[in-house]
């Protein structure tokens, strides 16, 4: 009987390495989807219309997706009100535009080459006031930030910002690493409709050394942001992505767009701030 398992075994391990042997090439023509343009922009009235140009590529590629010679317009209710300027940091902004609240905007981008892209209208959602905003802190330089605001019926879309600054001066890279908010942030009234809400965030207040002594973050602003429901969707789909990136047994995540002719987000928001002065 042992003899005739050790056959098996050598006519497997046989069978094995012959096949390990042969090897064939398949051509396969994996299709493409054109490049299209994509926007990854923003209008508010504390800062106007802002938007990032750049451009989709197909799998492996290195080449620079950023276009600094893009053509961006702005448009109020249909009627085009402002021609974008690119600033410094490659951000196409408005120069003086104050959208208001209650209107539509939409953003159209033009690049030589590409279909234009155009955003579906975006109505600027009222602001949400914060009732109150309260700080707490502990022996392990850490303060807890807890906020409060009424939500107002029909369904509505938030997003908290909290920057810590020391005299007025940002020194951790985290606080303004996205130009609006964390997409980790957004959240919507769904548990909470039409009732009073509370948030909280645990934050670190330490800063550093100086002349070897610790230094703490004094001042923080506390802003809670309006956003649309399109603005809510595509930062709810990115932050899923960004947490299944990578794992083979979860489902590719779809992220959500409004721009016709291309991919991003054009989202309107509104904003209120409360700037706190840390007592420590």
């Amino acid at each position: 009987m042992y003899k005739l398992y050790l056959k098996y075994i050598l006519v497997l391990i046989s069978i094995f390495l012959v096949a390990c042997d042969i090897t064939k090439t398949v051509d396969y023509d994996v299709p493409f989807s054109i490049n299209k343009i994509v926007i990854t922009g923003f209008i508010g009235p504390d800062q106007g219309a802002e938007a990032f140009i750049s451009t989709s590529h197909q799998p492996l590629s290195l080449s620079d997706d950023s276009i600094y010679d893009a053509r961006v317009s702005l448009f109020e209710d249909g009627v085009l009100v402002e021609n974008l300027s690119r600033n410094n940091e490659s951000i196409y902004v408005s120069d003086g535009f104050v959208p208001k609240p209650g209107k539509t905007y939409s953003i159209k981008a033009e690049i030589n080459g590409f279909i234009a892209a155009e955003s579906e209208p975006e109505l600027i959602p009222s602001p949400v006031r914060l009732d109150s905003v309260r700080y707490l802190l502990n022996m392990d330089d850490e303060v807890l930030i807890r906020l409060y605001f009424k939500d107002p019926p029909l369904k509505n879309y938030y997003a908290v910002k909290i920057v810590r600054s020391f005299n007025d001066t940002i020194l951790a890279k985290s606080d303004v690493v996205y130009r609006i908010f964390n997409p980790s942030a957004v959240f919507s009234d769904k548990l909470f409709s039409s009732q009073g809400y509370s948030y909280e965030r645990k934050l670190s207040l330490a800063a550093g050394r100086v002349n070897n002594k610790p230094l703490y973050y004094n001042h923080i602003d506390v802003i809670l942001f309006s956003i649309t429901e399109a603005g809510y969707e595509f930062f709810k789909d990115v932050d899923e992505f960004d947490y299944t990136n990578g794992d083979m047994f979860t489902t590719a995540i779809q992220i959500r767009s409004n721009i016709i002719n291309g991919y991003g987000i054009f989202a309107a928001y509104s904003a209120d701030t409360v700037k706190l002065n840390i007592d420590l």
